[in-house]
């Protein structure tokens, strides 16, 4: 058995592509989640979520926090990195990745860690990092985010004896503004614009002004507030629980973020986006181009499963160039009994002429909706 300890990275497993639907007992606690849903994650292979769109590094933004950001039961669309991407492209036809570094149940030191073991190496042109409300729990432990407990250990495998002894994190508050001058060291030393938003939470409002506080005070650190928690209205228009934004608050606090780099890729080209005529002929989508300098495709479906039973839905992608077949592509994913679903795939980068989008395999009763097919071209 090997008992060798390592620091514990918060991250998803590079390459995967899940489905996750919230249990009927996260659903009773938090009743404004939509029922019959389940939603779509793709991971890159560095261990970060994807969007919707295929988006080349012009330029690298990284989002970084807990699930606050990760907002896992939000359509991929609609999650804060993709509305951004979206923004970037459509409104400015510019081509930004916004990465998703957003991990449950992650720290201030658990970020810190990331940003130092896996960010940094990538050369990012800006880091968000949203304060964690995490750090509500893990400072209460004696020795804060140096505890040994099960779920905020630094270190894994941990003793898992560990039992909060403080009532607040009042204790340990210095531990998160040493955090933040060291995160704003490191940025520094790497030439990275910093900007670090306030914990944007519904709950013990007394700690949340404490946390917050240190964020507001020490900017002289040289990194820029975004204040969420002074604009995020609290309610649940914008929230689904008390720490978890609904598809309203993702729109809103994307805005927000977008605003606060809104000079950021004044110098960056300009892309042109080409629109298609999407045909569908006996359940077959057929989308043609004659351009083959396309730099980046994806496409956006909606599924919904209207049997009583789980389906397995698998799409095969065919590309074509001149009539004659290049490559074939299947992709499958498991559909819940009366659920939808909102996911996508790349379409890879191929000089075709034509690409067929077939779903193989499947009941009469699951409904297939094309929602976007993006294609960016040089200008």
């Amino acid at each position: 058995m090997n008992n060798k300890r390592h620091i514990r990275l918060k991250e998803f497993f590079p390459g995967i592509h899940r489905v996750h639907t919230p249990s009927e007992s996260y659903i009773k606690k938090s009743p404004l989640l939509q029922k019959n849903r389940s939603y779509f994650q793709k991971v890159d292979n560095n261990g970060f979520m994807q969007s919707h769109l295929n988006i080349q590094e012009d330029k690298k933004i990284f989002l970084v926090g807990d699930s606050f950001i990760e907002s896992i039961f939000i359509d991929e669309s609609k999650r804060i990195n993709a509305i951004m991407e979206e923004s970037f492209l459509f409104q400015e036809g510019k081509e930004v990745k916004v990465y998703n570094a957003g991990v449950s149940g992650s720290t201030g030191l658990n970020l810190f860690n990331l940003i130092l073991n896996k960010i940094i190496i990538l050369k990012p042109d800006v880091i968000i990092y949203s304060q964690p409300s995490c750090d509500f729990s893990a400072l209460l432990y004696e020795n804060g985010y140096y505890n040994n407990s099960k779920y905020f250990s630094n270190i894994i495998p941990s003793v898992e004896s560990d039992v909060f002894r403080f009532k607040t994190i009042q204790d340990n508050l210095i531990q998160i503004q040493n955090n933040i001058i060291m995160l704003s060291k490191l940025c520094e030393l790497y030439s990275i614009d910093l900007f670090i938003s306030t914990c944007c939470s519904n709950s013990s409002k007394r700690q949340l002004k404490m946390m917050n506080d240190i964020i507001r005070e020490n900017s002289y650190l040289g990194y820029k507030v975004i204040d969420l928690d002074l604009i995020v209205p609290k309610t649940e228009a914008y929230f689904y629980d008390k720490q978890h934004l609904n598809e309203y608050g993702s729109n809103l606090v994307a805005n927000i973020y977008l605003y606060n780099v809104r000079n950021f890729s004044d110098d960056m080209p300009k892309k042109t986006i080409q629109k298609h005529h999407i045909q569908k002929i006996n359940g077959v989508f057929e989308i043609t181009s004659n351009n083959l300098e396309k730099e980046s495709n994806s496409i956006l479906l909606k599924i919904k499963n209207n049997e009583k039973q789980n389906q397995d839905f698998e799409i095969k992608i065919t590309y074509f160039n001149e009539g004659e077949i290049i490559k074939n592509d299947v992709k499958k994913i498991l559909l819940l009994p009366l659920h939808s679903i909102e996911c996508s795939y790349f379409i890879e980068e191929l000089h075709q002429t034509k690409v067929l989008i077939e779903p193989i395999s499947i009941s009469k009763n699951i409904e297939i909706e094309i929602i976007k097919y993006t294609i960016t071209l040089l200008c």
